[in-house]
């Protein structure tokens, strides 16, 4: 685990995997993949998160540019940890410059971002 910096809520730190460089540019200061070339993209994200506080729920959001795109919400395990995944997926139009991002929804959050 990982105590993330979650200014704004974003997460940052992203391990690069293999990515076409003529469709997607990763910007590791501001946590955002941009888009290169118009298209209908799938897009999904599973977020492993280990809540510091007492809610019962864990929140991200799908960001595509400043606008929530998609929202996965889950209950986190009762006992002794607190964490649980959450997947979420979804299609969508984007044209050339959008951005895609992930912000927690909530404060008192460490992401494992192994």
């Amino acid at each position: 685990q990982v105590k993330e910096d979650l200014s704004e809520g974003v997460l940052k730190n992203w391990k690069m995997i293999l990515t076409h460089p003529r469709v997607f540019k990763m910007h590791s200061r501001s946590g955002e993949l941009e888009v290169l070339v118009d298209g209908t993209y799938f897009i999904y994200s599973q977020v492993e998160v280990y809540y510091l506080n007492f809610t019962d729920i864990a929140s991200y959001e799908v960001m595509i540019d400043k606008d929530p795109f998609l929202r996965c919400t889950r209950s986190i395990e009762t006992g002794q940890r607190k964490f649980n995944t959450c997947y979420t997926a979804g299609v969508c139009w984007l044209r050339a410059k959008q951005r895609i991002s992930i912000r927690m929804v909530y404060e008192d959050t460490s992401i494992s971002m192994s």
